[in-house]
């Protein structure tokens, strides 16, 4: 849940045992990445499950923080609108391949694309 942290899912449910965690939609073809993080309360036999259910999708990993799901959702939930929008400029643009790289290579593209990141990571951690 982007944005949303162990310390208010347990206010909210009043659950001790509470593990956060952001997979991506390839979940049904098997090759998601789940990083997700636990309470203290949660026990090795509740990861090891833990570790099960999201193996069962793709790769998964513990990871120390909350923070790190934020960053791991700014960083692939904006990505399919990103190459969306990427592809529309490229059916716009009339000139070859070489011609397109070479104005990319001028442009504030990665400028963008970082701005893009960092509003995203943003976001993610204001949700909540």
């Amino acid at each position: 849940m982007a944005g949303v942290f162990i310390e208010r899912i347990r206010q909210e449910t009043g659950a001790l045992r509470v593990v956060r965690a952001m997979s991506s939609s390839a979940a049904d073809i098997g090759l998601a990445y789940s990083p997700w993080c636990a309470s203290g309360a949660v026990s090795e036999q509740d990861r090891d499950w833990v570790r099960g259910l999201f193996g069962a999708c793709g790769l998964t990993d513990e990871v120390p923080s909350g923070d790190q799901i934020d960053l791991f959702t700014s960083l692939t939930g904006p990505v399919p609108g990103f190459v969306a929008y990427y592809a529309n400029c490229m059916i716009d643009y009339a000139g070859t391949t070489a011609a397109g790289l070479e104005s990319v290579k001028t442009s504030p593209l990665a400028t963008s694309i970082d701005q893009g990141l960092d509003a995203a990571y943003h976001k993610a951690q204001s949700i909540g």
